[in-house]
């Protein structure tokens, strides 16, 4: 007759030699020690056995496998249809204490209006950041803490390749407003761009007939697209003096009664900015018309050469064909 199946079993024990010779050991100290030792203390020392017994079949058991799912009602195109519930933004909600918080229509014609970023090389990052912090900064909306509506208008001021940065990172990876702005440079404003950038400022060259106006607007635009450049007041100064033409250098340093790099760096940039706006404001077309006249020079200069080398070469052709007339 086979045994029943509730019959209490030894649990399976992969070694079970050492366990055989542990309890003989434990059996022959009893034994010795039987005249001395109660029943409660072999009672003991055997329940202690059969806890470590479950225990060692416990840890050599292997982890159960991964429940599937079995739902033979669902049809099988559903099996490849997403759960909405895991599509979840990279961008924590923000806890807001309000009662009620709501992006108006408004706010997004805003963001719209001061133009979404797409990510192309040529879009500047840091102007986007300024120009959305302005236009969040203009909300003012009781017990919401700034950067919680930062957080949540931000996405609508991306699209194409920004926004698909910002989808593609992992879900709820975003929790504060700093966070989300970090990440956004790095990506968008990597140290590459940054290295470039530091360079046209070391390297910067005053262009062949450009002003003082548009020479050092250019120089503080680019400034202004590299915040990190780690340059101090007096090298950016200096930087934009030496790049600048030999006859804008001595009108420079005419204004400046002596030389530019004489003067403090509130001093320069002072001078800088009024002989920039003084350039700009009395602007004539004095100036567009010499730029003119000499392109006009350049052009007659090329249709003289250009003459010169058709009348060549029609004397070549000249010289050339009494010599291949038959004889």
């Amino acid at each position: 007759m086979c045994n029943s199946p509730s019959a209490n079993l030894e649990p399976y024990n992969p070694e079970i030699e050492r366990t055989y010779k542990h309890r003989r050991r434990k059996q022959k100290r009893r034994s010795q020690s039987v005249g001395t030792a109660s029943m409660a203390d072999i009672r003991n020392d055997q329940e202690r056995e059969q806890r470590e017994c479950i225990e060692v079949h416990r840890d050599n058991q292997d982890p159960p496998p991964p429940q599937l799912d079995l739902d033979e009602n669902k049809a099988i195109m559903e099996f490849g249809i997403p759960d909405l519930n895991k599509l979840t933004s990279a961008i924590t909600p923000p806890i807001i204490n309000a009662g009620h918080f709501e992006i108006k229509s408004f706010m997004i014609q805003m963001l719209n209006a001061a133009r979404q970023f797409g990510g192309l090389p040529s879009e500047d990052p840091h102007l986007h950041l300024k120009t959305f912090l302005e236009v969040c900064d203009s909300f003012v909306i009781p017990v919401i803490p700034p950067d919680a509506i930062r957080i949540k208008l931000f996405p609508f001021s991306l699209r194409d390749k920004a926004c698909t940065w910002l989808n593609n990172l992992p879900a709820n990876s975003i929790t504060t407003w700093n966070d989300l702005g970090s990440k956004f440079l790095l990506k968008l404003f990597p140290p590459t761009k940054n290295a470039q950038l530091r360079g046209e400022i070391t390297n910067f060259q005053q262009k062949p007939g450009e002003s003082t106006y548009d020479a050092w607007d250019r120089f503080k635009d680019i400034l202004r697209k590299c915040p990190q450049h780690g340059l101090v007041n007096w090298v950016q100064i200096e930087e934009f003096y030496k790049g600048l033409d030999t006859q804008t250098q001595s009108i420079v340093d005419a204004s400046s009664r002596g030389s530019l790099l004489m003067k403090s760096y509130e001093e320069a940039y002072n001078l800088l900015e009024r002989m920039g706006m003084n350039s700009h404001q009395w602007q004539t077309d004095r100036a567009t018309l010499s730029r003119t006249v000499a392109r006009i020079h350049e052009l007659d200069a090329m249709i003289a050469l250009t003459a010169q080398v058709s009348t060549l070469t029609n004397m070549v052709k000249g010289l050339t064909l009494p010599s291949m007339q038959p004889s």
